[in-house]
């Protein structure tokens, strides 16, 4: 088992090429995400991450999710989760998780149950505004929606809390102890290069992805890959690649930042207002 279970570690990318709609929630199935877990409630906690990270905050040692089974549906390869999620920000340097940031809100996963994982076929939040209250009905069923929205489902988002808060607490332990693992994202620090970080990101869209490892990103219907060799910090060797969501690649950059420049050692560098 790897010493860190992040998710960018554990999905598995195969891109296909065929046109398919980013719609309803539905992933393009080109994008092939499957999730290399043994079990759906990690997997399930793992796309959260990818979907809807809290962004960048100061002091930040870890992301984690904490999820709440609201009902769970299976037939035969076919998982339908209802969840009540969790997700937190938290500043670790005292020895505890102190949280700094956090939402919560429910969310709709369909997985379909592989050998090797469990592959994303939906991904729903409910949508803002005045479209709340039908868009929950629509993700979670009239009965269950209005149990949300009452305040019943209240022991719900308390067990989420305390589950994301257990996470933390693990993450904590890991760092003494690489035995002890779980779910969770850590951002990617400047490295022993000091300008790296600023040199990377102004040349890389703001949407890409800024956390330790293999990241794979989800926004406005592109899929982002950030690999990091060596230095697992803006100072090693970065890969960004972006697909459609035909599954086509349509930007390909390997670079290095050096001082105050930018080696572009493979590829070219993506327009940064896509």
């Amino acid at each position: 088992m790897m010493k860190r279970l992040v998710m960018r570690l554990l999905v598995v990318l195969c891109l296909i090429s065929v046109s398919v709609a980013f719609s309803e929630g539905n992933i393009p199935e080109e994008w092939n995400l499957i999730f290399e877990t043994e079990d759906e409630i990690t997997a399930a906690k793992q796309a959260c991450l990818m979907f809807d990270s809290l962004g960048e905050w100061e002091k930040a040692d870890v992301q984690t999710v904490g999820l709440s089974v609201l009902d769970e549906q299976t037939e035969n390869a076919r998982i339908t989760l209802l969840l009540y999620v969790s997700h937190s920000v938290y500043d670790t340097s005292s020895g505890t998780p102190d949280q700094i940031a956090g939402s919560l809100h429910t969310a709709k996963i369909v997985f379909e149950k592989q050998e090797n994982g469990y592959r994303l076929l939906t991904y729903m939040v409910p949508e803002d505004g005045s479209s709340y209250s039908s868009s929950m009905k629509k993700m979670l069923g009239k009965e269950l929606a209005k149990q949300v929205m009452s305040g019943e489902a209240d022991s719900y988002e308390e067990a989420a809390v305390a589950d994301a808060d257990a996470e933390a607490a693990n993450y904590i332990l890991h760092l003494s102890d690489d035995t002890v693992t779980g779910t969770w994202i850590e951002p990617m620090e400047t490295g022993s290069n000091s300008n790296a970080k600023r040199v990377v990101r102004d040349s890389f869209p703001g949407s890409c992805p800024d956390f330790i490892g293999k990241t794979v990103w989800q926004q406005v219907g592109k899929l982002y890959v950030l690999s990091v060799e060596g230095e697992q910090t803006y100072s090693g060797t970065i890969t960004l690649e972006i697909y459609d969501e035909s599954g086509s690649r349509v930007s390909y950059v390997k670079v290095i930042a050096e001082g105050k420049k930018l080696n572009v050692l493979e590829g070219e560098l993506p327009d940064i207002y896509e």
